[in-house]
């Protein structure tokens, strides 16, 4: 059974967001263990915006380096997903085998993402040379990106959606997974 006021991975501290990605002990094992090999002691911040802050400080200037971006944002999802499989499933992983499972993600995601379909003026999907880069909405305002994918391996489709303030700070996110393939039109219109 798990105690509602203390974090449902290591037991060891009430649960918050900043507790859950950066001051766990089962989350700073796979920070340590993934191919950045942080130590969250040393990346500060006492909201979870300070901290994101601060972590993606650490790699300025690397807007290049999709394989960090792809490690961070993914080591993150798993930690999410490890803790809602012990709240639901009660059922907790390793941290070295969540570690392996969101740098393996990561991988996917980044060799998927090789050459990105998009849909073109024709309504077909083409192929993107360039990515567009993302750009703050007007002061006071949030700005919401969504996008759809496809991976024809698996046979399956998604689409996330993710809203950010006019400081660039993320807000809110969410994602969902469809065990079959649609046509990236339908997608690209679900997504929106």
């Amino acid at each position: 059974m798990v105690n509602d006021a203390l974090c449902p991975l290591c037991s060891e501290d009430r649960e918050s967001t900043i507790h859950l990605l950066a001051r766990c002990s089962f989350a700073q094992i796979m920070w340590r263990l993934s191919p950045l090999g942080i130590n969250m002691n040393s990346i500060q911040g006492d909201s979870v915006f300070d901290w994101w802050d601060n972590l993606l400080e650490r790699w300025k200037g690397m807007k290049e380096n999709k394989n960090v971006w792809a490690a961070v944002g993914y080591i993150v999802w798993r930690i999410w997903k490890c803790r809602n499989n012990v709240v639901f499933n009660n059922k907790l992983w390793r941290p070295d085998a969540a570690c392996t499972a969101a740098i393996c993600e990561a991988t996917d995601f980044l060799k998927s993402n090789e050459q990105l379909p998009r849909i073109g003026d024709s309504g077909h999907a083409t192929i993107v040379g360039e990515l567009v880069e993302w750009k703050k909405p007007l002061n006071g305002w949030v700005k919401i990106n969504f996008d759809g994918g496809l991976d024809k391996h698996r046979k399956s489709s998604g689409l996330g959606i993710m809203i950010k303030d006019s400081c660039g700070h993320f807000r809110a996110a969410r994602g969902l997974h469809y065990g079959y393939l649609m046509s990236p039109v339908v997608l690209e219109a679900m997504a929106a």
